[in-house]
């Protein structure tokens, strides 16, 4: 096979940063050949004299894991999984359950941890913890490595991150659905919410979904409505992949749509010819007898089938679950000759408590996607792409805004005229600098606590250490002060008082106008107080 650009940049990439960041993170979109990658790192590892060991934590990934690792490696690859044993391979492929119950010392030089935003589960951490060494508790984020450690998963969110880093030491290589559109690897998204409103309000949670049954219950009242909506959204010949709640409903819907023109099969686990509905589905070419043009089910294809031919998926159950939607949006998002775009339909799901996934959130957090759908609807000539940069431009604009206001008020309504000590993160409000101001620490050491040369520097520009928590802020925060210093703007004392007079964007002064402004303030003030004493001094 030939490797795509982005493949090889990913591979020299993670190659070149073992001797600095041996826990790294290689995440990429469902479909981009993460296998694939692993595989060529892993056999990179071999040819130096190394041993693998793959997890995974579900079974039937291990099967696929095994067939990449023969094919690139060209090593012979053992199993450990229920009753299979390892005999000494250059790589393993071990199934979290089973490794689990079988620690041992086995000589591994690397770990490759699939699906590795599971890794906080207390079973994987262990395997991991067992071959690699991960820290209980960061201790100013150094802990040396007993293996490299290569963690493969899904574009992570905000969230996601915070939780890995307390295991890696950084994201080596990224590259998400924005980018896969942008290189027309993957072919752009359309989003769009049906008119037609479910309320799930009451619906109780199951393992963090919404139960099945009582929301197919939901589905019931408005149905025949949905069947109505879906039938001329299809008809013009979409190869469609619908997802319901149960397996019962998945026959019904298929049964309906059927009825109003659309060749609609239902799949699922027991369906005796599910391989020939799947081949007929593939077939593009004009219709002849047993053509299918949408599959509904409620699991079947939401996982390992390959059908890069579909190019409209349907949401008729909301989704909490991001692994899930990933491998569900996964079925979509190849391209194939023909294919212009996916569209991916979904419905209004009133009263639904908690974040809902779409396209946008497998990218960005809650608020951002929110209005990356805003922009996506208002402007349908806008991409995917670019409603998530516009979106995340204008969330982290609006929380930095907040901020600011925020400082603003705090230095006004302040009784001492300038503090000892200035807070820090009123200070990187203050000098304009949006991403100081919204930072949270990632990997490795930005996690750990600053030094005591950092806590000795930031003593010196007059900022509060007991404000400053991690290494990594100290550090951005420090390299913040430089730069301010150097560019003759306004010193953190400075800063403070055009907040305290109430100076819109401080930052951009320099140093000098700064000291004109405050000394006039300074005059004004003196002047305002000598009319005071000397009007309490006629009234006595």
């Amino acid at each position: 096979m030939t490797p795509r650009p982005y493949q090889v940049e990913a591979i020299e990439t993670i190659d070149s940063g073992w001797a600095l960041f041996p826990r790294q993170i290689l995440t990429s979109h469902t479909g981009s050949g993460k296998t694939y990658m692993g595989s060529v790192l892993a056999a990179n590892e071999v040819r130096q004299g190394g041993r693998v060991l793959w997890l995974c934590n579900r079974n039937e990934l291990v099967r696929q894991a095994v067939g990449a690792l023969e094919e690139v490696t060209e090593a012979a690859v053992g199993v450990e999984q229920a009753e299979q044993k390892s005999e000494g391979e250059p790589v393993v492929v071990g199934c979290v359950p089973s490794m689990v119950r079988r620690l041992g010392d086995q000589g591994f030089t690397m770990v490759i941890a699939d699906e590795c935003h599971f890794l906080p589960s207390e079973s994987y951490s262990r395997v991991v913890n067992h071959y690699v060494g991960l820290p209980n508790e960061i201790n100013n984020g150094v802990f040396p490595a007993r293996a490299k450690l290569l963690g493969l998963t899904a574009t992570p969110g905000r969230e996601d991150k915070k939780e890995l880093g307390i295991y890696f030491d950084r994201i080596g290589y990224q590259y998400g659905i924005p980018e896969g559109i942008r290189d027309q690897w993957i072919p752009p998204i359309r989003y769009e919410r049906l008119d037609v409103a479910i309320d799930v309000d009451g619906v109780r949670t199951v393992e963090g979904e919404f139960d099945a049954n009582q929301l197919a219950e939901r589905l019931h009242p408005v149905f025949e409505e949905v069947v109505k909506v879906l039938a001329d959204k299809l008809k013009s010949g979409h190869k469609t992949i619908i997802f319901v709640p149960l397996i019962e409903q998945s026959k019904i819907l298929a049964g309906r749509l059927a009825e109003r023109g659309i060749h609609a099969m239902h799949v699922d686990g027991g369906t005796p010819d599910v391989d020939r509905i799947l081949d007929n589905f593939r077939v593009t070419e004009p219709k002849s007898e047993g053509s299918v043009d949408c599959l509904v089910n409620s699991q079947l294809v939401s996982f390992g089938v390959d059908l890069p031919c579909t190019d409209t998926l349907v949401f008729l159950k909301p989704v909490k679950s991001k692994v899930w939607y990933q491998q569900a949006l996964g079925r979509g998002i190849r391209m194939y000759p023909g294919k212009e775009y996916l569209r991916v339909l979904d419905f209004v799901w009133l009263s639904a408590k908690g974040e809902l996934m779409t396209p946008f959130s497998l990218t960005v957090g809650a608020h951002a996607a929110e209005e990356a759908e805003r922009i996506a609807k208002e402007n349908p000539e806008v991409g995917y792409a670019e409603a998530v940069e516009q979106a995340t431009a204008m969330v982290e604009h609006r929380s930095y805004i907040a901020e600011f206001e925020h400082a603003i008020l705090v230095a006004r309504n302040k009784k001492e005229r300038f503090p000892v000590l200035l807070d820090a993160r009123m200070y990187a409000v203050l000098s304009g600098d949006k991403e100081l101001a919204l930072y949270e620490p990632g990997f490795g050491w930005e996690r750990g606590k600053p030094t005591e040369k950092q806590l000795a520097a930031l003593d010196r520009f007059k900022i509060d250490r007991r404000t400053v928590e991690t290494q990594g802020y100290a550090s951005k925060l420090l390299g913040r002060l430089i730069v301010m210093k150097n560019s003759n703007k306004p010193t953190a004392k400075g800063l403070y008082w055009l907040a305290r007079m109430g100076v819109a964007d401080p930052w951009k002064y320099t140093r000098e106008e700064a000291d004109r402004m405050i000394q006039e303030q300074k005059e004004q003030w003196a002047a305002a107080r000598e009319r005071r004493q000397l009007w309490s001094a006629q009234r006595r």
